[in-house]
């Protein structure tokens, strides 16, 4: 048997039946319990060998029969009493030894039985001595009633719960588990005790440290305090707890620093800081912070339109989107571009009437003649919806008199709105002086709307409006509109001041835009040809005056193909995705005879552009010219249904317009 066998009670390759690792617990349990009973036997048989030794006088005789009769009995004890623990019985006398001798002794004895009896064990394992009868109250003797080490009993009697805790505790004894347990319960002690309640109770002064410094900032900032609100934005910023109101209180320090510099920066670094749902809210807080800033610039305002785009491309909350869509929506209309700032501001209509006001007054703006009844039609429903508004509450704020202004002026109820601003009775005297300046502006967006326009009375008012701001885009489109008008006595003057203007060279890019976009509006290709021409000259990145320019070229005479080709090309270069582009570059090269390569452009543009008269005008002719009758007849049942627009080429046949198209 070796070793293994010997003590690896939890082997898997001991050969027992039913071996396991559990079966091995168990069996270790119960063999530590036996040898426990079967040692103190051994240790009571030696004490009384050890008696023996005591005298002084040893009977041979007597000691040889002993000796046999040991032996005789098979017992532990005969096989005990040879060899060395005879030497080392004779070798030293108990009464002489110290206490070290003698635990030295007793371990030699104990390490000598040991060795015995497992060779007596390996002896009965390879004879399989069978259980014989016992003799009572005998333990390990032969004839004993317990059982005897080899004996074939099916396996190690079964222990109780108790002995297998026991044993199981030993086990753990020896591997100085409990040992390293006490060893370390006085870390876990302090660790518990000590150190979590210190870092505990830290964070927790620190958070609330934080906190309260973030409830002072805020009066720090209003007070001008800028030392103490410096101090406590640096502690805020420097911690994982600041939020988007601290940043902008420390950029309001900063700008009370005078470091409007450092406050720029320090905004532009911490927007990659913001998380994903913040980001839109951070973007049009910074935009706020910028349409406030003294000295705005066209460079400035650029930059809020960024922000505030940005921001709309991230998750707001809806009054914020609303805030963020005005905003954006009165830049743009300052701009000129009408059409942009009422698309961008047409989601939220329904949030509250005076965004609905709003968006109706763009409407009006751009609508022409025939939708002017509609409007005002919607313009009385609002009214009604405002005036209950106003009934209800206590104050009236600029916000709501500026809807209502508007609302009465797209009804043509100037005089009513007059009145009504000076009997407001919580309206000092400057504020009314302003209201009526208001009105006056107001007043003269609304003259162009009448037919015939008032074409000198329109312009003696705006003159001197004009003059002191050339870049308000509200003058400047009623002077473009103005100017674009059919030539007449009453607008000659209009014409000189817009014409001079920009044969100048000190006009705006945005009043150039205007002039084009009013000429357009008017079919005033002979004007709109040159301002385009200035517009891409001085700005070659305009796609949309490009587009427009190319399409002026090939729809009006003098036709200019290549040119409009190469413009298109450059636009399509850019974005060529953008099917509107491409359906004028489609329209381009069905005049100049490509109608195979116009069909495929032009047939991929149908799905966006369904309504759209000329498309279906060009289409029609390249399928009778190529003989499709079928689908040249579907088009022109097509083109019955839709209106000519303005812009429409002023010769509808491409035959016509370059004989190579055969």
């Amino acid at each position: 048997m070796n070793r293994r066998d010997e003590d690896d009670d939890f082997s898997w390759d001991q050969g027992r039946s039913g071996s396991s690792f559990f079966q091995g617990i168990k069996n270790s349990l119960q063999r530590w319990q036996f040898e426990r009973k079967r040692t103190a036997a051994e240790r009571k048989s030696l004490k009384l060998f050890l008696k023996e030794q005591k005298s002084k006088t040893v009977d041979p005789e007597r000691q040889s029969s002993s000796l046999s009769n040991n032996r005789d009995s098979g017992g532990f004890e005969s096989s005990a009493a040879d060899g060395k623990l005879v030497k080392v019985g004779k070798q030293f006398e108990p009464q002489k030894l110290s206490f070290l001798q003698k635990l030295k002794q007793d371990r030699e004895l104990r390490r000598e039985i040991l060795a015995e009896r497992r060779s007596s064990d390996a002896a009965l394992d390879i004879r399989s001595v069978a259980a014989p009868n016992r003799v009572s109250k005998s333990e390990f003797g032969v004839g004993g009633e317990s059982q005897a080490f080899g004996d074939n009993l099916g396996g190690p009697p079964v222990k109780s719960v108790k002995s297998i805790l026991i044993s199981l505790v030993q086990k753990l004894v020896e591997a100085r588990i409990p040992q390293w347990a006490i060893a370390t319960l006085p870390v876990i002690m302090i660790f518990n005790w000590a150190i979590i309640p210190g870092v505990t109770n830290s964070e927790d002064r620190y958070a609330a440290t934080t906190s309260k410094l973030q409830s002072k900032l805020p009066a720090f900032v209003e007070a001008g305090q800028w030392k103490e609100a410096d101090l406590s934005g640096r502690r805020i910023l420097g911690s994982n707890l600041s939020k988007i109101d601290d940043v902008f209180a420390y950029y309001d320090t900063l700008i009370g620093l005078k470091e409007p510099i450092k406050g720029w920066n320090f905004l532009v670094s911490q927007e990659e800081t913001q998380k994903e749902l913040e980001r839109g809210s951070y973007f049009f807080r910074f935009a706020e912070k910028i349409l406030n800033m003294q000295n705005l610039n066209p460079a400035l305002i650029n930059q809020a339109v960024s922000k505030l785009t940005e921001a709309l491309k991230n998750p707001l909350a809806p009054a914020t989107e609303v805030k963020a869509r005005q905003l954006l929506s009165r830049i743009i209309a300052s701009r000129g571009d009408l059409q942009t700032a009422y698309k961008i501001l047409e989601p939220v209509q329904s949030q509250n009437v005076v965004i609905a006001s709003e968006v109706l007054w763009l409407k009006w703006n751009l609508s022409e003649t025939t939708g002017i009844l509609d409007i005002q039609g919607n313009a009385r429903r609002l009214l009604d919806d405002l005036d209950r508004q106003l009934a209800k509450s206590e104050s009236i704020d600029e916000t709501m008199i500026g809807c209502r202004s508007r609302l009465l002026m797209m009804m043509d109820q100037e005089p009513a709105l007059r009145g009504w601003i000076a009997a407001l009775p919580k309206l000092s005297n400057e504020e009314k002086v302003k209201w009526s300046k208001e009105i006056d502006q107001l007043s003269l967006a609304a003259e162009i709307k009448r037919k015939p326009i008032r074409e000198d009375y329109v312009w003696q008012k705006l003159l001197p409006l004009i003059e002191l701001d050339p870049d308000n885009m509200l003058w400047c489109r009623i002077a473009t509109t103005l100017w674009a008008a059919p030539k007449s006595d009453k607008n000659a003057e209009a014409f000189q001041w817009v014409q001079k203007h920009i044969e100048s060279g000190k006009a705006s890019a945005n009043f150039m835009r205007q002039a084009s976009m009013s000429a357009h509006m008017q079919a005033r290709w002979d004007l709109a040809r040159p301002i385009y021409r200035k517009i891409v000259e001085q700005n070659p990145d305009d796609m949309a005056s490009t587009n427009n320019l190319a399409g002026v070229l090939y729809k009006f005479p003098p036709y200019e193909y290549e040119e409009a080709l190469k413009l298109i090309d450059r636009v399509v270069a850019k974005t060529p995705d953008d099917l509107g582009i491409l359906e004028t570059k489609g329209q381009i090269l069905a005049r100049m005879g490509r109608l195979d390569e116009s069909k495929l452009i032009l047939e991929k543009c149908l799905p966006i552009l369904p309504n759209e008269w000329n498309l279906h005008n060009t289409l029609a002719q390249i399928y009778e010219i190529q003989g499709q009758k079928s689908r040249a007849l579907a088009h022109r049942d097509r083109l019955s249904n839709l209106r000519k627009p303005s812009n429409a080429p002023l010769v509808d046949n491409i035959r016509e317009v370059d004989g190579s198209a055969k």
